[in-house]
């Protein structure tokens, strides 16, 4: 989690250096910008963290606190490798905790903008090139593995199937081993309100794929595309202008700053200006999806303003039946793809 928390925060480069990379694979600092774009502002953090129910917000406060009292009991120079005396490990509240979920919904989008924050700024207009008609075949074969990787299946026994006549589910989630996409096994017990056991991936307080004494449920990853692609008409007398309606509509642009961890121990800033529409952060990616002189691409992310995923588990974790799961994933629609 001190590794999680330290991604999240766009702090990699800052401590580790520049030329080590994320769990994987994503180097420091293209991760360090993706995250200081999307998750330095702590306003829409506190926002949405305002919008769960208050069991849910007591639950991520005592996550922290107890991430937080283990520090303090154990002292950062005494933790186990490879944190030990680490600067970057510090306590954590309810803020730190939304990061790693904000970027959990927004994996689509992160995939994306990774690729993009390595680029210049927008072509000028006299040198832009157009899409000539030859799309960057491996480039979109690597895209179709990436988006196997992860997934799970599960496999469900009715009273008749089974020796005990009891029903009997199989949960195999296929996340990875390392990292915070790996599955933790935990119980967690609230007397009188909720009795739950199973996995869930790293610093979320409830279980995701589990069971209580009434009810066990699995999930997997879906592989609906959870972001809108929009093509701009760009204006034809300034490439940082689109058109809307017939109306000339200016980009905006955010320069993002990291900093970055030299051989000597000083840090070095490292900047990219990203560009936005009113759809969404703009792409430069792999033929046919190229921002020339007349087309530009966006994108928007269903999946942004998402804040309902400790409510939908919350009521999954105390359901009673099927028939409650089923009325939870209804009544909250918070899947995070």
């Amino acid at each position: 989690m001190a590794d999680e928390f330290l991604t999240v925060r766009g702090e990699r480069a800052k401590y580790l250096g520049g030329t080590g990379s994320t769990p994987y694979g994503v180097n420091n600092v293209f991760s360090d910008l993706f995250f200081t774009y999307f998750n330095g502002d702590a306003a829409p953090l506190a926002a949405g963290f305002a919008k769960m129910k208050p069991e849910v917000q007591a639950a991520f406060k005592g996550w922290a606190a107890g991430f937080n009292r283990y520090l303090r009991d154990t002292g950062v120079a005494n933790l186990p490798a490879p944190c030990t005396g680490a600067p970057f490990i510090r306590p954590v509240d309810e803020i730190d905790m939304m990061r790693p979920g904000a970027a959990l919904r927004a994996a689509g989008l992160q995939r994306q903008l990774h690729r993009r924050v390595r680029e210049h700024l927008p072509p000028a207009a006299t040198a832009a090139k157009e899409w000539d008609g030859i799309y960057d075949e491996q480039f979109w074969r690597d895209y179709q593995a990436r988006r196997e990787m992860l997934g799970s299946n599960a496999l469900a026994l009715g009273s008749e199937a089974t020796d005990n006549g009891k029903g009997m589910l199989l949960g195999n989630p296929h996340f990875p081993w390392a990292g915070t996409l790996r599955f933790f096994q935990f119980h967690v017990t609230v007397p009188g309100q909720m009795d739950v056991m199973g996995g869930s991936l790293s610093g979320f307080p409830f279980i995701n794929i589990g069971f209580n004494k009434d009810v066990a449920w699995s999930h997997t990853v879906d592989k609906a595309l959870h972001f809108t692609l929009f093509q701009l008409k760009l204006d034809p007398t300034n490439p940082r202008k689109y058109i809307v309606d017939g109306q000339s509509k200016d980009m905006t642009s955010k320069t993002v700053t990291v900093q970055v961890k030299q051989a000597d121990g000083s840090l070095a800033p490292v900047s990219r200006v990203i560009y936005s529409s009113q759809f969404g952060p703009l792409l430069s990616l792999s033929a046919p999806l190229v921002w020339g002189a007349t087309n530009a691409y966006a994108i928007k992310d269903a999946n942004l303003e998402n804040w309902r995923m400790g409510d939908q588990w919350f009521d999954i974790n105390r359901a009673t039946s099927t028939v409650e799961v089923e009325a939870a994933l209804e009544r909250t629609s918070a899947s995070r793809g």
